[in-house]
């Protein structure tokens, strides 16, 4: 007959012997859960970046003179003075022209011989638009006139304008075509024309 003390030592037997082969409680040691526990976490996939959109085509410019206001520019070929109007120096009335670039840059351009001590004021002028949201694309303005590039958004959708003022001696030649109301390529058009105004 066994005493309590031998059903004590065999009761510490068998638990030792299931701690050696359980080595821990609660963990799981199937070769399925080692193999999830040390599986990868796959990297996030990184967008990539937008492409910028291509630059508008621009048609070929080559020189040409308007002899009669001392300035030289580059249009595209086969671009003519059209439309003279000239002013009066005594009332202040500015001389006006138009450049024959509808085929080219889909409207024709327009020039206004102005003077350049109206610079600042034409300048201020220009940064105003009824479109919403303007952005300025380009905004520069030195002793020798000033470029104005802009977009915004009109009933009909997206629009562009420019406005260019070029000291030529003492006047100021305006540049600008559609009212402000181009589209993207066309206001490109107007810009690469307007920017080569200079002195002859």
């Amino acid at each position: 007959m066994k005493t309590n003390s031998d059903l004590v030592s065999v009761h510490a037997v068998v638990v030792s012997c299931l701690l050696a082969i359980v080595p821990s409680c609660g963990k799981s040691t199937s070769k399925g859960d080692k193999e999830q526990g040390t599986a990868a976490t796959p990297e996030a996939t990184k967008a990539k970046p937008a492409e910028p959109e291509p630059a508008p085509k621009l048609p070929a410019l080559s020189p040409m003179t308007f002899d009669a206001w001392g300035i030289k520019l580059d249009a595209p070929a086969g671009t003519r003075v059209i439309n003279v109007s000239p002013g009066d120096a005594e009332l202040k009335m500015p001389d006006n022209a138009e450049l024959s670039t509808d085929a080219s840059c889909g409207w024709d351009i327009g020039i206004d011989r102005h003077w350049k001590a109206d610079l600042a004021s034409f300048y201020d002028s220009a940064k105003k638009d009824s479109l919403e949201g303007l952005t300025f694309l380009t905004d520069e303005k030195t002793d020798d006139g000033f470029t104005v590039h802009y977009t915004g958004k009109a009933p009909i959708g997206p629009m562009w304008g420019v406005n260019i003022g070029r000291v030529v001696g003492d006047r100021l030649i305006l540049c600008s075509a559609g009212m402000n109301r181009l589209t993207k390529e066309e206001a490109a058009c107007v810009l690469a024309v307007c920017r080569s105004i200079a002195a002859k």
